[in-house]
């Protein structure tokens, strides 16, 4: 095992190979490319690395969408909200809300009492399709990556259970060729048993022949 760069929570990946000389690690990448390590390192390096970046592209879309509705309005106490932002961060793993007070939020586009157009436009955000997730709304392009794992996922097992299928089918063929088969052999040791015995009773026959002969020689 030989240590690499450091994965999405910041602790150190391992990548697998054979032993060389002087310690080091030959990498031969195909020699577990199936199997259970083969299968943790396709996760690991692949699907885990797809799903961050499903999160990652709706977090950047809320923080500047959301933002841009914000920061063109006014609050309920009809100041300008250009300078309070609704979200901070960049991504999935730093997103979090800027403010504590509700009455922050930018619902109206005026100092108008009662004008809510603003919260209505963000309202709206929900249900919009957006270019910079395919043209699709945040349910919609949340919903295909839930669906894309979850066939990942029931794929993995339906390779794991064939995998062990083929496995029990291996070691049975490797057993009728190469093994000992418990019936066979008790088959084969009780005709070895009966021949033995109607040997023995041959030979106990021809005493007792060879017995009589001799008293009649008498």
């Amino acid at each position: 095992v030989q240590t690499g760069a450091a994965g999405l929570d910041g602790n150190v990946l391992h990548t697998i190979g054979f032993s060389g000389s002087g310690g080091s690690v030959i990498s031969h990448p195909e020699a577990f490319a199936d199997g259970q390590l083969g299968q943790l390192a396709a996760v690991r390096d692949t699907d885990i690395g797809t799903a961050v970046g499903v999160l990652d592209a709706v977090a950047a879309s809320l923080v500047t969408r959301v933002n841009a509705i914000q920061t063109a309005g006014y609050d309920v106490t009809g100041v300008a909200t250009t300078t309070q932002p609704l979200f901070s961060g960049t991504n999935a793993a730093d997103i979090a809300v800027a403010i504590s007070d509700p009455r922050l939020i930018g619902a109206g586009l005026s100092t108008e009492p009662g004008d809510n157009r603003n919260a209505l436009n963000l309202s709206d955000l929900r249900n919009t399709a957006l270019s910079e997730l395919n043209d699709a709304t945040y349910a919609v392009y949340y919903g295909v990556e839930q669906g894309r794992l979850g066939g990942v996922t029931a794929l993995a097992g339906d390779n794991a259970k064939a995998t062990q299928l083929i496995t029990k089918q291996l070691e049975a063929e490797r057993n009728e060729l190469s093994g000992v088969n418990l019936n066979e052999e008790l088959v084969n040791l009780l005709r070895t048993q009966r021949a033995f015995q109607a040997a023995a009773q041959v030979v106990n026959v021809a005493n007792t022949t060879l017995d009589e002969l001799l008293s009649l020689v008498r």
